[in-house]
């Protein structure tokens, strides 16, 4: 059977033989519209663009980009988003022109950005400024959260701390002030209704507003925002713990200097 509009046939059916390249039985819609545009096989395999290729769909594009060849998902009122294939990547768009993720024909993927050979994973916030990246050599890193570049490689957590990256404004004394302060607490989480976590043990930590009363804004993450439940810097601590230490052990040197002072003015 074929149908012929204005001298031209565009659908043939069955014992398909066409120029497109597709011949079997089925149903072919291609002769007048572009070269194979659409062929089913008796198999239910359906080829567009291209002949069935014995898998359930195959769609083959006329071109690079979003608008030559790629799979469309249209919505009425937010647009339409799009998946397409070129030089062994697969890309998606919501707005048919930036690359929002990429998967690469390594199966690296890049989410906001395009991942490099070494990159199984990389994230991207703003699609130039790294967010997270994990790493084909089995090391992660997690950039910009207030205290560095964290990475785990082999098991080890490291922290940015290069003198290089950072500019000095001033040391922190007053440790042992805020130490006397700090209260250890044993707590359990919260569940998502507001109760008691008994999936979760008991733990024994410190809570974020006490460490920001005693230890500044600069020790606790995301201070100035509302919006956020308020982290704690761990390093930041380690620094107040540390100058507490220093300060303590200034004392006990005055203290062991006046012991051996009054000793000595008895020996006399």
């Amino acid at each position: 059977m074929s149908v012929t509009i204005n001298g031209t046939t565009g659908v043939v059916t069955p014992g398909i033989n066409n120029s497109e390249g597709y011949t079997g039985d089925g149903l072919s819609i291609a002769a007048g519209a572009p070269a194979g545009a659409v062929a089913l096989d008796a198999s239910g395999n359906l080829g567009v663009g291209v002949p069935p290729t014995g898998i359930r769909l195959t769609i083959k594009s006329n071109g690079n980009g979003y608008t030559n060849g790629a799979i469309g998902l249209v919505d009425q009122v937010a647009g339409t988003s799009y998946i397409t294939r070129a030089a062994g990547y697969l890309f998606f768009s919501n707005d048919g022109s930036t690359d929002h993720m990429t998967l690469d024909s390594s199966g690296n993927l890049g989410v906001g950005k395009a991942p490099a050979a070494t990159d199984r994973l990389l994230v991207s916030s703003n699609g130039t400024k790294e967010t997270l990246r994990a790493r084909t050599d089995d090391s992660v890193y997690l950039y910009s959260l207030g205290t560095g570049t964290v990475t785990c490689s082999s098991g080890v957590l490291g922290f940015s701390s290069d003198e290089r990256l950072k500019i000095d404004d001033g040391t922190y004394a007053g440790g042992l002030d805020a130490v006397k302060n700090i209260i250890p607490r044993y707590f359990y989480w919260r569940d998502s209704d507001g109760n008691r976590d008994e999936s979760r043990p008991r733990e024994l930590g410190f809570f974020a507003q006490n460490i920001q009363d005693t230890c500044g804004t600069e020790v606790v993450a995301e201070p100035h925002r509302e919006d956020v439940l308020l982290g704690i810097h761990d390093r930041g601590v380690m620094a107040v713990l540390v100058s507490a230490i220093q300060e303590q052990q200034a004392i006990i040197n005055s203290l062991t200097a006046r012991v051996a002072a009054l000793e000595a003015s008895q020996n006399v």
